[in-house]
């Protein structure tokens, strides 16, 4: 209390700013304390009473909650009241804010036992609770039903190849936009309820809620008579398809996706889970019942991380890539940093299940064996489940799904074993880091073991593409691995292929692309994929540290590049290039057409972008190859295509020296289609034509 009486700076601003004494917290029977009833599990909304929780003037001695509204955003609005933004005594005007559709009251809104973690009549106060705010009183919403459009790049992917159709309806054009009811859902708990979900003593629950939330709520302690409480948790959104009032209607079939928040991989589509690709595909066919003449529901709650929050996570994320990515420590990497493998807590989902009035569900699209058991503990039927599709599967995530299909997650397929688990591995740091992987285009990769590449080729994954096509028209595409009998295995189809300019590209999941199924559809977002993921190489260190550690170090032994003492003398600059050993190295390295032609690919997008400085950098790097063309073929032999991406920078040398000087380089003109010999003439007027075909 010193900051009252003057012994703090602030003291004086305090006072004016908060005029009444503080009240830490209150007792049953106080003269301060005349809650207004509150009969939770009561039919009757006016018999059930509203839910009051505010500390303003007129509400504090009626408060009959305990916690604050707005969930994990009321510290907000308590900082907008510090700051001067929001009036303490501030009031919504909730005039047309009311629902788009009221949902039919259902049985399990009067049942306590039913809904326990939600308000039931929360959607409607200024009807329901309407005597209560004419009276000054400060009743909120805790539920709030809305409509909308939604478009979602993996559904516009569908409307497009013809899987999901234009109905008018739900998918209401071809551009992607479709109908939605949204419901979101802030949590408000009933305490002795919430606890014999979890069959523990009300009394343990209030201490542990009090003890570890800081000491922040100390009504949970000193007011049992008190037994609802909002927490500081994020809510729930239920994204109902088709007419929502077919939601409650038992004669309708029913696809439901229940969906706990990812939001590196929702939102920024990290290939490190499944839970995008998931998502997605539940929202698809939720699309599809509602097309059908059913409903089609998602719910998505704010569980981040499996409830361990994000900063968890990712130190998770941090041990399992340090440690080894492997599917039989996947759980283990979770419980040494958080303590437990999960903190979901599916015991309180089903209640929005009651609570819409969902008496079953026909299509459950959820592999969680935890979100069965609770769904079907609270008397909900499902008759179908439906796994992940494995083509939606990101190479990185099977660590994930393999090792949660093995702790009980429902498949259609066989159950890896216990010993399988620790041979599913996950891309490790080492991938991000190196460009380990180079491209054969109609060549038997067996035939390297023969060349002087065998010791180089054997320390590393490659891709081989062929021109042969599959059913669906997609470029038949193997992922090779050598193993230590010298035998090149067939380990998995790879779906990173797609055709760009007549030009076939491998995109390397584990470092240019994590948005594969988009750009196979509408291969101009590869650009600004490229544009994000690219490292920039107008300086030598930038080019050296996307080719990786073993480069770097291989380009030091050969005196391949130089490295300055003083980096601020030369403007910065610590590295530079000598000649064109760096190309001949990285020949040696990584099989010059995966790693150098990329970078040059990659050069060229931002010549429109970026300064003279990287265009000339392109340039140089475009020579270096050419000059390094007859070795090169011992590797590979470029296709006149290849070319189109080194001729643009001698367009403009058409008429230069430069272009002279790389005439007189002995090159087997022959790789290209072109005679033997050729003159300087004929050589210029094929350039000409070249970069013509590509400008």
């Amino acid at each position: 209390m010193a900051a009252t009486n003057g012994s703090e700076p602030w003291a004086n601003a305090l006072s004016e700013k908060f005029k009444d004494r503080i009240v830490l917290t209150t007792y049953p029977g106080q003269s301060v304390v005349d809650p207004v009833e509150l009969n939770w599990g009561n039919a009757d909304p006016e018999k059930r009473g509203p839910i009051l929780v505010s500390r303003s003037k007129e509400t504090l001695k009626k408060r009959n909650a305990i916690g604050a509204h707005g969930g994990s955003y009321a510290i907000y609005n308590a900082l907008a009241i510090a700051a001067g933004d929001l009036p303490p005594n501030f009031r919504p005007n909730f005039e047309n804010t009311q629902p788009t559709f009221q949902p039919p009251q259902q049985e399990a809104w009067g049942d306590f036992s039913k809904i326990v973690s939600m308000d039931p009549f929360g959607h409607n106060v200024s009807t329901y609770f309407k005597k209560h705010l004419d009276q000054g009183i400060d009743v909120r919403p805790t539920i709030a039903i809305t409509r909308a459009h939604m478009r979602v790049a993996e559904i516009v992917d569908s409307i497009k190849s013809g899987s999901l159709p234009v109905d008018g309806d739900v998918v209401i054009n071809s551009t992607g936009d479709v109908k939605v009811t949204k419901i979101a859902v802030e949590p408000v708990w009933h305490l002795p309820g919430v606890a014999s979900r979890f069959n523990v003593d009300e009394g343990i629950l209030r201490r542990a809620l009090f003890e570890y939330t800081g000491g922040s709520y100390p009504e949970l302690v000193t007011r049992p008579d008190m037994k609802v409480f909002l927490p500081p948790i994020g809510g729930l959104t239920v994204y109902i398809f088709g007419p929502p009032e077919r939601v409650s209607d038992p004669n309708v079939k029913l696809a439901l996706r229940i969906h706990d928040e990812c939001n590196g991989s929702d939102v920024f589509q990290s290939d490190i889970c499944t839970c995008r690709p998931y998502l997605t595909f539940g929202i698809e066919e939720a699309i599809k019942e509602a097309q059908n003449g059913g409903s089609g529901v998602v719910i998505y709650f704010r569980k981040e991380g499996r409830a361990l929050g994000e900063v968890v996570k990712y130190l998770v994320y941090n041990s399992r890539k340090r440690g080894g990515d492997t599917a039989d420590k996947y759980f283990t990497r979770t419980e040494n940093i958080a303590g437990v493998r999960d903190m979901r807590f599916q015991a309180l989902m089903p209640d929005i299940l009651h609570w819409l009035g969902i008496k079953k569900i026909d299509k459950m699209l959820s592999m969680s064996n935890m979100k069965h058991d609770a769904i079907v503990e609270q008397g909900i039927p499902i008759y179908e489940r439906i796994p992940i599709p494995d083509h939606l599967i990101p190479s990185d995530s099977r660590v994930e799904i393999d090792a949660k299909i093995n702790a009980g997650y429902f498949t259609t397929g066989s159950k890896i074993t216990e010993e399988e688990l620790k041979n599913v591995e996950g891309r490790g740091w080492q991938s991000w880091e190196d460009r380990n992987l180079a491209y054969f285009d109609n060549l038997d990769p067996s035939t390297y073991y023969d060349s002087p590449w065998s010791d180089i080729l054997s320390n590393y994954n490659h891709f081989w593409a062929d021109d042969s096509r599959n059913d669906d028209r997609e470029l038949a595409t193997q992922w090779l691995e050598d193993d230590q009998d010298g035998e090149w295995n067939e380990r998995v189809e790879a779906e990173t292929t797609f055709e760009l300019a007549n030009d076939i590209w491998i995109v390397f999941t584990s470092r240019w692309c994590q948005r594969v199924r988009q750009i196979k559809a509408n291969p101009s977002d590869m650009e600004n994929e490229r544009a994000l993921l690219i490292h920039r190489m107008s300086k030598a260190e930038r080019f050296l540290g996307a080719v990786g550690e073993n480069l770097w170090k291989k380009l030091q032994s050969t005196g391949s590049i130089i490295e300055h003492s003083d980096p601020d003398f030369f403007v910065g600059r610590r590295y530079e290039f000598t000649t064109y050993k760096i190309t001949r190295v990285a020949i040696h390295l990584v099989a010059l057409r995966a790693l150098l032609l990329r970078v040059l690919f990659d050069l060229y997008s931002l010549v429109d972008v970026y300064d003279g400085a990287i265009y000339e950098t392109y340039r140089g790097l475009c020579f270096q190859v050419w000059a390094c063309l007859p070795h090169l073929k011992t590797v590979h032999a470029l296709s006149a295509k290849d070319t189109l991406l080194m001729v643009v920078p001698l367009y403009e040398a058409a008429d230069s020296d430069e272009l002279r000087h790389l005439y007189d380089i002995k090159i087997d003109w022959t790789v290209f289609g072109l005679a033997e010999h050729m003159s300087i003439e004929a050589f210029q007027n094929w350039i000409v034509a070249r970069s013509a075909q590509w400008i």
